[in-house]
């Protein structure tokens, strides 16, 4: 039996079934995509090949009926708009235009790429989006206009053409992104693959510009769901989609085709001929998503010599298959609208009470019948104009003939915002707001007397940035005065003091580069350079199981990359290191195991690695219980051979040994190089000194990484990594100490659930699911049932009511899939004796008992459940 409170797979099955009432199996659109024509072998990446507009017409599972709308090859990308009605479109001329869903003539809206840009040959391609926010009346496209690098996203106005900067990024991001339904210039979220593979969230009501806020792993081809909590892309090996959860819990990885009878279940990745490429959520439901797939070309994602369009119920794991392409000939699907008897949409609208929605639709007119959803008369009028007094969510609907349209509507309690005060550095303070704020006269005063310099709202409305005069030497208080929220009927800021706590790890912030604390902690560093803070955070990537309840890196047959990049360019935070020549990291390390052995490379605990295998910036590793330490520079680099050679992109650099690991608990470990010498310090002591020579320089492109290497699966380091820093500057043996003495004392801090240790058999097992059975979900907890047979300790503040004693019977829930990997758990054996580490499960901490859970027992009260962490 399956028990998942809150599964996701249920939810969307349920808004399916809200949005889109009719069959599961089968569809009733329109489906609009990109013919493009490449010679036989073609590289299906190729966008300097435009392609025409093609429109195919799905009734039930069938295509009866394809047109081309544009039959000349002037179209790069498409999206529909969500009302259904109209397309918009990018030409190969560097324009983006909308046109009818039946077609016709084309209204041109902006130029997002200059005449000098246009020529022959070369690509003129970017993202577009429509969002059903604001009415559905902007059109959201990546700007090219500098150079060809996108790093803004604008938006044009579809009647008065008004074209207006939404955000600028820190890093250029051309191509395809998603934007959920509800995406304003202050509101909703942004996903896009970066340069490096990444898929990056961005929260646009954060709005500082840096594009990896919020990075996961992925592929390409991402698209978000019609209501917005979820998004798609490929998972990397382009054989899968990544499905994210972008309000709970994650990233869950499934195949597309894995019904019964799909002939590529099982098969490995070389073995599979087929790949999917681009993905387009079905404007209006739940359940259905485009896709192009295509045949590989030997073992490359980037050789896909021919593509067709099919259209796929992930919920139901059925697909139709709407063209059947020749090869060099592809469909790039870009549009997908359900038609039928579905409501079409006017529209989200959401803000605090009390809220007036004004709707006009050219299709409307004094005829529409509108009912407001809130209890309210209904009413006949072609403009709707009403206010919605409490708090809730209202399906507003209007009818009009045949034909019937909904708006969304959300409506918050009326309250003033709030705020909270992080300290960055001694001379600057970030508040974050829960909501957008306008600041009208702010003013900003420390209790302490230090003296406020700027303050600063950004673009959003939700950070406010102080910068002081004087350093902050102690916990202070801050007062904020002229801040008010952005309802229709403002609400003002709270004038109490907002408390600032000075954190105590690192015992000093000067020329902090990088900081991870944990995944719990804001880890943000102020960008001198940029002159804004950089909330700098790790991507859960395939293969490992995350981080454990106090938020450390857990890293298990796989890493954690960060999207941060080592190439000293004025866009890359790594310049800094290079500029300064000096470096220094430092990381609270647990390995477990001290037989961890790399060949001929060590395991890799933190590197900032490129493409091969000896390819390192710096490296920190691990041989069996001995710390290893590489560090590139211009007078050490070593060719494959491990000759000097003067430079070289790739050239290696030699290992040191730096420590010994004496156990299997945390260590505190900083290792610093400035040109001449190279030191490691363990635990607060100076346990390795070496002179290396050479300057920075020799730093080029790589990806900060833990416990592997920039490709992933090789180098692979088992542990726990958590209080990471890196300085452009050297760490002496004193700071090194009391940073050491500050971190452990937050280790002996942490809240501990109580746990008892018992000696215990196993009587009866339920069946570890297949991942088929919970996708999207990738972890599952199984209920076991033991017998006690010793109680061999208990923690201080342990109290289990029904009491745990020798002879008596117990269920435990234990992890039998983390991250979509079947544990150790597979290999226990009815009648075994094993030593247990067990919680309370009932009102668990960390909510266990909302988790996907695998139970074929039968039912028995008596017995307790227990749960058993991961170690």
């Amino acid at each position: 039996m399956f028990a998942s409170p809150t599964s996701l797979r249920t939810l969307t099955c349920l808004a399916a079934q809200a949005q889109a009432p009719g069959p599961a199996a089968a569809v009733d659109g329109v489906l609009l995509s990109v013919r493009y024509e490449t010679p036989k072998m073609g590289n299906i990446h190729d966008a300097a090949t435009p392609g025409k507009l093609i429109r195919y017409e799905i009734k039930g599972d069938k295509v009866v009926r394809s047109r081309a709308l544009i039959d000349q090859p002037v179209v790069n990308g498409i999206c529909i708009s969500p009302l259904g009605d109209r397309v918009a479109i990018t030409r190969a001329d560097g324009a983006l235009a909308i046109m009818s869903m039946e077609g016709g003539p084309q209204t041109e809206l902006v130029r997002f790429i200059g005449d000098e840009k246009t020529k022959p040959g070369i690509p003129a391609y970017t993202g577009i989006q429509w969002p059903a926010s604001e009415g559905g009346k902007w059109v959201y496209y990546m700007d090219g206009r500098k150079g060809g690098a996108s790093n803004a996203l604008r938006r044009v106005h579809v009647d008065t053409k008004k074209d207006e900067l939404v955000v600028r990024f820190n890093r250029s991001a051309a191509g395809w992104f998603a934007l959920t339904p509800d995406a304003t210039p202050r509101s909703g979220r942004y996903v896009k693959r970066t340069d490096n593979y990444v898929i990056a969230i961005y929260d646009l009501s954060r709005g500082d510009g840096d594009l990896y806020n919020c990075p996961r792993s992925g592929g390409c081809g991402e698209s978000a769901s019609p209501e917005g909590s979820l998004f798609t892309a490929n998972d990397g090996s382009h054989t899968s989609v990544a499905l994210v959860d972008m309000r709970g819990r994650g990233q869950h990885s499934f195949r597309l085709s894995q019904w019964d009878g799909d002939p590529t279940r099982g098969l490995s990745r070389d073995k599979v001929e087929w790949a999917w490429q681009h993905f387009r959520w079905s404007t209006n439901s739940m359940n259905w998503i485009a896709v192009t797939q295509g045949k590989l070309r030997r073992g490359s994602t980037h050789e896909i010599y021919f593509a067709d369009a099919m259209l796929y119920d992930w919920v139901n794991k059925k697909q139709i298959n709407v063209t059947k392409n020749k090869p060099g000939t592809f469909d790039r699907a870009g549009g997908f609208w359900e038609t039928g008897a579905r409501e079409s949409f006017l529209g989200f609208f959401s803000g605090k009470a009390p809220l007036t929605v004004e709707i006009k639709d050219a299709r409307l007119s004094a005829r529409a019948r509108w009912d407001f959803g809130d209890g309210s008369p209904a009413t006949t009028v072609a403009t709707a104009r009403h206010t919605y007094k409490k708090e809730g969510s209202y399906t507003l609907k209007v009818r009009q003939g045949g034909l019937a349209y909904q708006a969304q509507v959300h409506v918050q309690k009326r309250r003033p915002p709030s705020a909270v005060c992080h300290f960055v550095n001694e001379k600057c303070l970030l508040v974050e707001f829960n909501e957008a704020v306008r600041a009208e006269g702010l003013k900003a005063t420390l209790a302490g007397g230090a003296r406020v310099g700027k303050a600063q709202l950004n673009d959003t409305g939700r950070r406010l940035l102080v910068l002081l005069d004087e350093p902050l030497t102690r916990n202070d208080r801050l007062t904020l005065k002229g801040v008010r929220d952005l309802a229709q009927v403002p609400n003002a800021l709270p004038e109490t003091p907002l408390t600032v706590t000075m954190p105590t790890w690192p015992t000093s912030r000067a020329d902090l580069v990088f900081l991870w604390e944990n995944a719990k902690a804001l880890n943000a560093v102020f960008d001198s350079r940029a002159g804004a803070v950089r909330e700098l955070r790790v991507s859960r990537d395939q293969g490992m199981a995350g981080t454990d309840r106090y938020g450390r890196m857990r890293l298990e047959k796989g890493r954690l990359a960060t999207g941060f990049y080592s190439q000293a360019n004025a866009q890359m935070q790594f310049r800094d290191l290079v500029l300064a020549d000096a470096f220094s990291l430092e990381v609270t390390l647990q390995s477990n195991d001290l037989t961890q052995k790399g060949a001929p490379y060590p395991k890799r605990i933190v590197n900032c690695s490129a493409w091969y295998d000896a390819d390192w910036e710096f490296l920190l590793g691990q041989q069996n219980d001995r710390l290893m330490f590489s560090i590139r520079t211009t007078d050490n680099m070593l060719d494959a051979k491990g000759k000097r050679i003067k430079g070289d992109l790739h050239g290696m650099a030699p290992v040191y040994e730096i420590a010994k690991l004496p156990d299997t608990l945390p260590h505190h470990l900083v290792v610093s190089y400035a040109p001449g010498k190279l030191r490691a310090y363990l635990d607060g002591k100076k346990v390795f000194e070496k002179e290396v020579t050479g300057s920075l320089k020799a730093w080029g492109y790589g990806e900060l990484c833990f416990g592997d290497n920039h490709n992933g699966g090789r180098h692979q380091w088992s542990g726990k990594l958590e209080g990471v820093a890196i300085y452009k500057r050297f760490v002496t043996e004193g700071e090194a100490a009391r940073n050491h003495a500050a971190f452990r004392k937050k280790l002996q801090a942490r809240k501990v659930v109580p746990q008892v240790e018992v000696q215990a058999r196993l009587r009866a097992t339920s069946r570890i699911p297949d991942l088929r059975q919970i996708a999207p979900y990738r972890d599952a907890l199984v209920i076991n049932e033991f017998a006690i047979e010793k109680v061999l300790k208990t923690s201080r503040g342990w109290s289990f009511g029904p009491g745990i004693k020798p002879g008596q019977k117990v269920r435990v829930a234990q992890w039998g899939l983390v991250d979509g990997l079947t544990t150790d758990l597979a290999r226990a054996k009815v009648g075994g004796s094993y030593r247990l580490v067990l919680e309370v499960f009932t009102g668990h901490p960390e909510k266990v008992d909302e988790l996907e859970t695998s139970n074929s027992l039968a039912e028995d009260f008596e017995a307790p459940l227990l749960y058993e962490p991961l170690p």
